[in-house]
């Protein structure tokens, strides 16, 4: 009789299910940027579940002056310069790295420094509607690595 509930439970939650959300992120965190206490990054995972590409409009927070979303352009000289660019696109059914030499979430004038560990929470507004509140995300410390001057 107990397994005959449970199945039941599971039947009748099952049909009461949501459809998940069309837009998930994964493995978020905030990276301090190296000797520069002004700024900071965000990295995660974005994953589309939809039928329809999908594109990460802004970012919205309340530590930094302001908040935007970046690329890192490896150029033909092996220079690589950071541009702001107007959008991000998660293709369907696909995922989006945001991931430390590539697109990122830059935080720029931070109204208090990030220390390591410290948890922060902003927002992700995508083209279709959705706007996902990201809370708790670590702030991590950046790796070191050599740098082009």
């Amino acid at each position: 009789m107990k397994n005959l509930w449970l199945i039941l439970c599971a039947v009748v939650f099952g049909c009461m299910s949501v459809k998940a959300a069309d837009i998930e992120v994964a493995d978020a965190f905030v990276q301090i940027v190296p000797h520069n206490t002004k700024s900071a990054a965000a990295f995660m995972i974005i994953t589309n579940n939809s039928d329809k590409d999908i594109t990460l409009l802004s970012a919205q927070s309340t530590i930094a002056k302001s908040t935007e979303l970046h690329q890192h352009i490896h150029q033909k000289d092996g220079m690589t310069k950071m541009v702001q660019v107007p959008q991000i696109l998660i293709k369907a059914y696909n995922s989006t790295d945001l991931a430390p030499g590539g697109y990122h979430i830059m935080f720029i004038n931070l109204l208090k420094p990030l220390t390591e560990g410290q948890e922060v929470s902003f927002s992700l507004h995508f083209s279709n509607g959705e706007v996902l509140q990201l809370k708790g995300v670590k702030v991590l410390r950046a790796q070191t690595q050599h740098s082009h001057h």
